[in-house]
């Protein structure tokens, strides 16, 4: 609660300096080739190391609905993610890279509406992320820049549920990758840029050491389309803001401790960011402030055989409140 408030006032402080900027400032809209750290269209050039730290607090609400609609709790979870992405750029067009993630904190809280509580908490590392860009047009050369890009994540880490006297893991159970192409064009005082991408899950296996029981989850693909953008108002002062929505696909869900299968349905998501940069040094560290919202709509749990087991989980949305430094060497 305490983070959430700070950087609540963090990022309205910054952002009611903004109209002052903006008045200040004479957009130029000219197209420039310039690869400005920071900007959604950012790729670094041959030789050259990127990297981004960055810190998310995250605040997620939601309640829980029996197969009838009665409410059976409410929920809550914080947590806290610090998050490492390198990358090194091949040539001028190919850059390669990699990012992990460690959540010190994670806790889930839900409040039962009968009376009592249920407490998990997880924490530790997740499975590190590789991933590749190939700029198949140029700005300097054509009228937009083209990604293509790619990532991969292997299944390296154990996936645990919590226990009464142990935390659970962050790890997802299984591989995971993405495929898509982005378009962007660049300005000396505003950047567009657009994505469309493939997320793809495969089968995953979380283990509970309570009863030795797995929990498998199916493959599925998800899609992203997102827009992103980036406003200069000085050559130090930026503001990016951006939107995306996710069209998730259900999944089959099976307990070893059961022995029954369900199905998972969950339904369309959005989100929103925006995020307040200022560069310390030009164009080689910029400081940012961040800020989400999730909109993670309903999930059902479908039990074909059983009706009465049905669940779902509404109302659910997430505030992700964040800093991170962007930086780039030689």
């Amino acid at each position: 609660m305490f983070k959430g408030r700070i950087s609540r006032l963090l990022i309205g402080t910054a952002l009611s300096a903004l109209p002052m900027a903006a008045a200040a400032q004479t957009f130029d809209f000219t197209p420039d080739t310039t690869r400005i750290l920071s900007d959604p269209a950012f790729l670094p050039l041959t030789g050259q190391i990127y990297g981004v730290t960055d810190y998310t607090y995250t605040d997620v609400h939601g309640t829980s609905r029996d197969f009838t609609g009665a409410l059976q709790s409410m929920s809550r979870e914080w947590s806290d993610q610090i998050r490492q992405t390198l990358a090194y750029g091949i040539t001028d067009d190919l850059s390669v890279g990699a990012n992990i993630a460690y959540d010190p904190f994670d806790e889930h809280k839900r409040e039962l509406v009968g009376g009592g509580s249920v407490i998990q908490k997880d924490s530790g590392f997740a499975d590190p992320t590789f991933n590749i860009t190939w700029r198949a047009f140029d700005q300097a050369v054509q009228p937009v820049n083209l990604d293509l890009f790619g990532s991969y994540s292997p299944d390296w880490i154990t996936a645990k549920t919590a226990t009464s006297t142990d935390d659970g893991t962050i790890a997802r159970g299984g591989q995971a990758g993405s495929v898509g192409v982005a378009l962007s064009h660049v300005t000396r005082s505003f950047t567009i840029y657009g994505s469309f991408a493939a997320d793809l899950f495969g089968r995953t296996k979380v283990e509970n050491p309570t009863n030795d029981a797995v929990t498998e989850t199916g493959s599925r693909t998800d899609y992203t389309l997102a827009l992103d953008t980036q406003t200069r108002f000085t050559d130090r002062l930026s503001l990016n803001a951006g939107l995306a929505h996710v069209w998730n696909a259900n999944a089959a869900v099976f307990n070893s401790a059961s022995d029954v299968t369900h199905l998972n349905q969950p339904e369309n998501g959005n989100n929103l960011r925006v995020a307040l940069n200022y560069h310390l040094v030009p164009n080689t560290v910029v400081a940012s402030l961040t800020y989400g919202r999730d909109f993670q709509e309903n999930t059902r749990n479908v039990f074909p055989a059983l009706e009465a087991a049905n669940d779902s989980l509404r109302s659910r949305d997430a505030n992700l409140y964040g800093a991170k430094l962007d930086y780039v060497f030689p």
